[in-house]
């Protein structure tokens, strides 16, 4: 459990940047980071080796990027990541030119390489800033403080992040 002071505390000095590097992340997939008292928000380029498309037989999405937002839970006193992935579709009005759609895959366990047994990924409303809805995955943030653990709780973000987000995201090509 992290008191919201705390959260905030913490997500303020953290430097997604830097463990983003230090865990051997590709750095030219991170194509953007905002933050602010409450909320982080992270634009990532998926690689083929983790995200792969849909076997040939079936419909190709062209994963073009994935959201992450990383917010508190006042329910449960936690960090929750929120995701939503991006796919590349031909313009409707225009065949040579593309457009994003949202993109909800019929089994985001395999999609996004994430354990089903370790986690429970759902769909949920979520408001955004303009006061309308917006659909995101939503990693659960039940038994958080397990996982986490309490033994070093001035570094309890900076754990949620390796446990949460960063053990599904591939490390960088290496030659």
């Amino acid at each position: 459990m992290l008191e919201q002071a705390e959260y905030r505390r913490q997500l303020k000095a953290l430097s997604f940047e830097t463990i983003w590097e230090q865990n051997g992340l590709d750095r030219d997939r991170l194509l953007q980071v905002c933050s602010n008292n409450d909320c982080m928000s992270i634009k990532i380029k998926p690689t083929n080796s983790r995200f792969p498309h849909p076997s040939p037989n079936r419909h190709r999405a062209n994963l073009s990027h994935i959201d992450i937002k990383i917010t508190y839970s006042r329910i449960y006193n936690e960090p929750v990541l929120y995701l939503r992935l991006w796919k590349s579709v031909p313009c409707s009005m225009s065949p040579d030119l593309e457009e994003l759609s949202p993109y909800y895959p019929s089994d985001v366990y395999e999609s996004l390489a994430i354990d089903k047994s370790q986690f429970t990924v759902e769909l949920q409303h979520v408001e955004c800033d303009a006061g309308a809805n917006e659909v995101w995955y939503c990693v659960h943030p039940c038994d958080t403080q397990d996982r986490i653990g309490m033994l070093h709780r001035e570094q309890y973000l900076s754990r949620w992040v390796s446990v949460y987000l960063l053990s599904w995201l591939p490390p960088a090509h290496r030659s």
